[in-house]
């Protein structure tokens, strides 16, 4: 009995551990392949690590890259802010006050979740330019403001996760609506918080047809408009790219690393309420 539960431990660890290879090498064959020259890359595939990594890296500094890098942490930080921000007051009305229109919006939420964002593209596009925000980062921010998807998450965790007595206690105390939410409210729905500023920050910071549809300046390029238009004047650099797009994979992998633990708790919490 014992040799078994090792055999099946052993296998289960061999398991994990070649799944975990498949989904990690990517992120290493990024750097590998932008270690190495385009010319270099052409001949063969590499698997070490070459001596022309920095060299990429400094022909992405005298180019545009800083400022693609700036514009992209621009869209992703107003994007998460405005995001989370709007989700936490639109739960905090649907789910702690009560109005005739509660149920109408909360349909509303998912209905709207439930239709692909291409289908408004195109009106979105159109409303932008008779407002003059074309070729700006404006409407890159915009689009995550009303974003379903969050609304709808903040709305099945605070249903439960945030008992009705608190907030009465609040109101009988005397604190305001502001002061409930920030000293009473927010401390339960922090999981929730940084569940969905995680994936906001995936969406925004790799977010491509929109840019790509809206903006034709070079200096407002994001980093996924900056890496599709990494060329040289005859050919693509490839070692360029790659190693563009290592820097552009390292905020997504030290903020994930970082914030793993609360994100795994927010959406195991979330699945269960409501």
């Amino acid at each position: 009995m014992k040799v078994s539960k090792i055999i099946i431990r052993v296998l289960t660890v061999i398991f994990f551990a070649i799944i975990s290879f498949i989904c990690l090498f990517p992120f290493y064959v990024l750097p590998v392949m932008g270690s190495y020259t385009t010319e270099e890359l052409m001949k063969t595939l590499p698997f070490w690590f070459g001596s022309s990594f920095f060299e990429n890296t400094r022909t992405l500094l005298q180019s545009n890259f800083l400022r693609t890098y700036g514009n992209s942490a621009f869209v992703t930080i107003f994007s998460i802010v405005g995001s989370a921000f709007n989700s936490v007051l639109i739960s905090y009305a649907i789910t702690k006050y009560r109005f005739k229109a509660r149920k109408f919006l909360e349909g509303l939420i998912v209905v709207t979740m439930m239709l692909p964002g291409q289908i408004s593209t195109i009106g979105y596009i159109m409303e932008m330019r008779v407002l003059h925000l074309t070729n700006t980062l404006w409407p890159l921010v915009f689009t995550w403001l009303a974003h379903p998807f969050t609304a709808f998450f903040m709305v099945q965790f605070m249903k439960d996760s945030v008992p009705m007595e608190i907030i009465e206690s609040g109101r009988i105390d005397g604190a305001s609506e502001p002061r409930i939410m920030i000293s009473l409210v927010f401390p339960f729905i922090i999981p929730a918080v940084s569940t969905i500023s995680i994936l906001l920050f995936m969406w925004s910071w790799n977010n491509y047809t929109l840019p790509m549809l809206i903006i034709n300046n070079n200096d407002m390029f994001t980093i996924p408009l900056f890496v599709s238009n990494l060329i040289s004047e005859f050919r693509f650099d490839i070692g360029g790219r790659m190693a563009a797009l290592t820097w552009a994979v390292l905020p997504l992998l030290i903020i994930f690393a970082i914030f793993s633990k609360s994100f795994i708790k927010g959406i195991a919490a979330g699945s269960v309420k409501g």
